[in-house]
């Protein structure tokens, strides 16, 4: 990399506030110790240029009129492009091109810390060795969100995915980036509660379906992407109150079995 500005230690080693300019034209601006990023710090990958998504609020930004308020400019850009608001407040914050916002340790991103990647997406949260890792939520280009828990960089733990548009949700666990087992909210309100496979479809054979408009629950599943009621229609007090009798029994049951000699 180019010569760095900022304070040196007794053993010519960066420590202190200071910037680099890399060959690569990326910029990395904040807090070294021992020659290393450690602390905060902003790293700016100008080496990823700019995506279409950040040349183009780059245009409209530039045509922005001063009588325009900033919500109404967001607004504005984020439906002209069709890309979430998270999306474009993200851009206008931490500038056009791809780049990493927060802590480091020995040249690792480690702690908090916004990451805006080459799309335009943001990941807002904990990050461990350089991945994300821990609680967070992560804007999708498109207006979708996941807010939750992730591990080694992927989704992992619990967590709450919301597709734009008022489209659905899903919460429940995840692992290794699939959903796994939860709730799939429609949009018209409706609850499936069960398993899903590796495509993020259901496929619990003891799948429930919940009807809160109408206080109806049933048991079922779907197959080839039709729900197929395996039970009749009941009022979802009863169908609460005939799980907690099984819960109920299932541990009295586990309670009378004899202890291991």
């Amino acid at each position: 990399f180019f010569p760095s500005t900022g304070p040196r230690d007794d053993f010519n080693q960066r420590t202190g506030e200071g910037k680099s300019i890399y060959a690569n034209g990326d910029t990395y601006e904040g807090q070294y110790w021992e020659g290393k990023k450690n602390g905060k710090g902003k790293y700016v990958y100008k080496s990823l240029g700019m995506s279409e998504v950040d040349g183009l609020l780059f245009a409209l930004k530039s045509k922005k009129s001063p009588k325009e308020s900033f919500s109404d400019f967001v607004l504005r850009c984020a439906k002209v492009l069709n890309v979430g608001t998270d999306v474009v407040e993200a851009t206008l914050e931490y500038g056009y091109f791809a780049c990493y916002n927060g802590d480091y340790i020995n040249n690792l991103k480690h702690g908090k810390g916004v990451m805006k990647n080459k799309d335009g997406s943001v990941y807002k949260g904990d990050w461990k060795d350089n991945k994300r890792h821990g609680e967070a939520i992560f804007f999708y280009l498109n207006g979708d969100t996941y807010s939750g828990q992730w591990s080694g960089g992927s989704k992992h733990g619990y967590g709450c995915y919301t597709f734009a548009g008022g489209k659905g949700q899903y919460t429940g666990v995840w692992q290794n980036g699939v959903f796994t087992e939860g709730q799939w909210i429609m949009c018209d309100g409706t609850i499936y509660e069960g398993k899903f496979d590796a495509k993020n479809r259901p496929f619990d054979e003891m799948g429930v379906m919940k009807f809160p408009d109408k206080g109806l629950v049933q048991q079922g599943e779907y197959r080839k992407g039709k729900w197929m009621p395996t039970d009749v229609l009941v009022g979802a007090e009863e169908y609460a109150n005939a799980l907690a009798a099984q819960a109920q029994e299932e541990a009295g049951e586990e309670a009378e079995q004899p202890a291991a000699a």
